[in-house]
């Protein structure tokens, strides 16, 4: 990179010289050749160069650092934050021998964070924690409830593989990705209030399972953003009542547009 800025810095300096070898060729011609001067192409050339304001020939300079080799597309430890909207799909929720009802969620949010480790430019591996919650919308029978909250913590497991980039320029690095993963829950808590009663219910140790796609976009050396969107289903938990009641069987599934930033070591 230095030697390519060095390069531009003596391209300058050699258009400067021929602008003045020709001036002053023209300075030394007799009076009336002056007037038949005709300058070359060449020297043309070199004075529309010199018109071009220095700042707009320097404009190579934070392009090269921009287009510099980022660890972003290669092999290492990394980190990651990320977070976004999540929308919880309508199900069904039953409690104890009741027949289950529709239940229907706003859109809630997602947050979390992942260690990965990227074996090769295109396949990676990535252990994750994330929180999501949703408010509830309704049920269609308002006895189990009209006020709540469906939220769950998970860890998930998940195989990365990212394509060569669609974009390589002075913006950098952008480059699509797909992804599955599998996990487990380790809390999921529904609270309901204004029904039967009010009653927590939670659960821990089901099984989940993810798809993911999105793109990466390495903006600097060492950082990247990445826009994903993904479906997480964890089936129908069964909820154990903290009060000693009966348990709720509720479905959790979510659809999931987010936001990361990355770091790589």
């Amino acid at each position: 990179m230095i030697a390519g800025l060095g390069g531009h810095l003596m391209s300058i300096h050699a258009d400067a010289m021929a602008v003045r070898a020709n001036l002053g060729a023209m300075a030394s011609a007799p009076p009336t050749s002056r007037l038949n001067y005709c300058p070359s192409a060449r020297f043309q050339k070199d004075l529309m160069m010199l018109r071009i304001p220095l700042f707009l020939r320097f404009m190579i300079i934070p392009a090269m650092f921009l287009s510099a080799p980022s660890k972003a597309t290669a092999e290492g430890a990394y980190i990651k934050a990320l977070g976004g909207l999540s929308v919880m799909q309508p199900d069904t929720a039953r409690r104890g021998a009741m027949a289950p009802v529709g239940a229907d969620f706003d859109s809630g949010f997602a947050t979390g964070a992942a260690v990965g480790y990227a074996f090769t430019s295109n396949l990676a591996m990535e252990l994750e924690f994330m929180y999501r919650t949703a408010d509830l919308a309704k049920f269609d029978n308002p006895i189990l409830g009209t006020v709540g909250d469906y939220a769950s913590a998970t860890v998930t497991a998940h195989a990365l593989y990212t394509f060569d980039g669609w974009y390589t320029g002075a913006m950098g690095t952008c480059r699509p990705f797909i992804g599955v993963g599998l996990g487990t829950v380790e809390e999921v808590d529904f609270d309901l209030a204004a029904g039967i009663s009010n009653q927590e219910y939670e659960a821990s140790g089901d099984i989940l399972w993810q798809v993911r796609a999105g793109a990466d976009w390495a903006f600097a050396k060492d950082w990247s953003l990445t826009a994903e969107l993904r479906y997480l289903d964890m089936g129908t938990p069964s909820l154990k009542s903290k009060s000693g009641g009966q348990n709720l069987v509720a479905g959790y599934s979510t659809i999931d547009l987010l936001v990361g930033l990355t770091y790589r070591f």
